[in-house]
């Protein structure tokens, strides 16, 4: 039977976590090959002495000393703990603020995982805080080498690590039916409380044009050129700004897509 872990992230957002950490575990009790990890990245909330007491089930992966948070560090730290300490095949990283809608996303998921592919949150499934939703397997994120911990600023560590998934290592992707997810409504001081104060907006554009510039060199010629093409639909949707995929199957289930541009 293969073993799937859930990874969150936690810094300062236990308040979600009250909220979301009951769907979660609800969710998995009668799943006996999964389980739900917790990076507690340093948080002042104290989540870890939460988790304990209120959800003892739940592994908690603790980090002290880190005011600072790298949210590509603590995910690998997540995956490192799952793929290795816990054994897993899979692991699936998912917010704090991520709301189970239906528990089925889980069996959903264990029909659909595949060594060579990951699953995404369709970037038109009405909910647009939800492109750090993640799932894949141990070859891939081994072959990937984790998420860049160069994005240690809010926002772009996961838009960049789909497009290396994608563009660099071949694997294909599928989407997640989208109403199984949703997501808690949070202000932007919330996600870069501890970067300093930063603006949200010149923070996604300096994100995006760090993707852009990386990306361009490794196809030899501009991202926005590749986009006019065959892949570019694929490249926008990894980047969640595609609205729809005219081929995409009925019912949240996409087909599964592969490179060809590299």
């Amino acid at each position: 039977m293969r073993k799937f872990v859930i990874v969150t992230t936690c810094k300062g957002r236990l308040a979600h976590l009250k909220q979301t950490a009951p769907l979660v575990m609800e969710s998995i009790k009668d799943r006996p090959n999964w389980q739900w990890l917790v990076v507690d990245y340093d948080c002042p909330d104290d989540t870890r002495h939460w988790l304990t007491d209120e959800h003892p089930d739940a592994i908690v992966v603790a980090v002290d000393k880190a005011p600072k948070f790298n949210k590509p560090s603590a995910l690998n730290i997540g995956a490192a703990t799952a793929f290795g300490h816990l054994n897993a095949n899979y692991v699936v990283f998912q917010d704090a603020d991520t709301i189970v809608k239906d528990p089925e996303i889980y069996e959903w998921i264990e029909d659909n995982a595949a060594p060579d592919s990951f699953l995404i949150y369709p970037s038109d499934g009405g909910t647009k805080d939800l492109t750090g939703f993640l799932a894949l397997g141990k070859k891939a994120f081994i072959d990937s080498l984790g998420f860049d911990v160069a994005f240690d600023v809010w926002g772009g560590e996961d838009l960049e690590y789909r497009l290396r998934l994608y563009l660099l290592l071949g694997y294909f992707f599928d989407e997640v039916p989208p109403d199984f997810l949703g997501s808690i409504a949070h202000s932007d001081q919330m996600r870069t409380q501890f970067q300093g104060k930063q603006d949200v907006e010149l923070l996604k554009f300096s994100s995006l044009d760090k993707i852009f510039h990386k990306f361009a060199t490794v196809l030899q010629k501009p991202v926005q050129e590749a986009a006019a093409g065959e892949d570019g639909r694929y490249i926008l949707r990894l980047l969640g700004i595609l609205p729809d995929l005219s081929h995409a199957a009925a019912g949240g289930t996409r087909a599964r897509h592969a490179i060809n541009s590299c």
